[in-house]
């Protein structure tokens, strides 16, 4: 038995050059199916934080209209600037641009014993495109 594996062993010759190219070549499919597959991960993951972090900050502002009344929002000092039938808020938070729109004229409740509420649109934007957007109600005093 030992001969045997001896005599198989003497026997090889090698490998040939072409194996070693079909290898590389094998190999090289592989790893580069890989590196774009890792490499749409980090773009994905970037795309995510950025949404992430565009939500919370449309979030953190419109509960900084909601808390505004609304003699604050018509006061030009506090950055809004009144365009058509709409007050307009332009900022830039961190690396995002921010716009809150707000309309004048308040929506008249289906119920009486509801307030007026005017309706407030806010936009996170980065590098051009709209990343974020929510909308919520200023109660009219």
């Amino acid at each position: 038995m030992k001969n045997k594996l001896l005599r198989v062993l003497q026997k090889e010759d090698g490998v040939s050059l072409v194996e070693v190219v079909a290898s590389i070549v094998l190999i090289s499919i592989i790893l580069i199916s890989f590196f774009g597959f890792f490499t749409n991960t980090f773009k994905f993951n970037a795309m995510n934080d950025d949404n992430f972090q565009a939500s919370n900050l449309a979030k953190d502002w419109k509960n900084t209209v909601r808390d505004y009344n609304w003699q604050e929002i018509v006061d030009p000092a506090n950055g809004f600037i009144k365009v058509a039938s709409y007050y307009v808020y332009e900022s830039n938070v961190d690396e995002f641009n921010l716009k809150i729109i707000v309309n004048e004229e308040p929506e008249q409740p289906v119920l009486d014993y509801f307030a007026p509420l005017r309706k407030v649109h806010i936009q996170i934007w980065k590098s051009g495109q709209l990343v974020s957007e929510t909308y919520t109600y200023h109660e009219s005093d």
